[in-house]
């Protein structure tokens, strides 16, 4: 029987102080404009993310026939509106 290694990756127990923390005041402007980045950045990818899943899922479904369409209750008119409103809906759960 194989034992999982318990201890979380030592990566991940690492916590970068917060540049505010260290008490000057130009750190704490400094600290907020890296957090500012950061948050930008993450969204930047994750909008290229989104629409590459986006243009992935529609070229899938353009690629399938009538009748595969068909079987999966989409039509062929659809397929933009069809994937747009699914991503929408994982977005709201949090899925993407």
């Amino acid at each position: 029987m194989h034992l999982r290694h318990q201890h979380p990756e030592p990566a991940c127990d690492f916590q970068q102080p917060r540049l505010d923390q260290l008490g000057h005041p130009i750190l704490g402007s400094v600290s907020r404009l890296i957090r500012a980045a950061d948050t930008a950045i993450r969204r930047g990818f994750s909008k290229i993310a989104r629409e590459r899943m986006r243009r992935a899922s529609i070229q899938e479904l353009q690629g399938m026939s009538d009748r595969q369409l068909l079987d999966i209750g989409v039509e062929r008119s659809e397929i933009t509106a069809t994937v747009e409103r699914i991503l929408e809906q994982k977005a709201h759960r949090g899925d993407a």
